[in-house]
């Protein structure tokens, strides 16, 4: 099952699938919400935190995130969006 799932979170990053990236964080927050929380959730917020202190003085920053912290609600990209921070996708 671990390799299924590794498989078709792979091929939803090569397709750029991010209805299936929304999916998959919402099912792994469902199967595994002691796990999700800690990894995914609360580092976002973190992450969310450190990163709008760096962007704040204006310096061109670069930040490289795993696919699953990138949508769903409470992501990295959401977390900075809501801070009013314009993105660019390098993709």
């Amino acid at each position: 099952i671990l390799q299924l799932e590794w498989q078709r979170t792979v091929r939803a990053w090569i397709y750029s699938d991010v209805a299936d990236f929304i999916a998959i964080r919402s099912e792994s927050f469902a199967k595994f919400p002691c796990m999700s929380e800690p990894t995914i959730a609360q580092r976002d917020r973190e992450w969310g935190l450190v990163a709008k202190k760096l962007l704040s003085d204006k310096t061109p920053t670069l930040f490289i995130v795993g696919s699953v912290h990138t949508v769903g609600p409470g992501s990295f990209i959401e977390q900075l969006e809501a801070g009013g921070f314009r993105l660019n996708f390098i993709g």
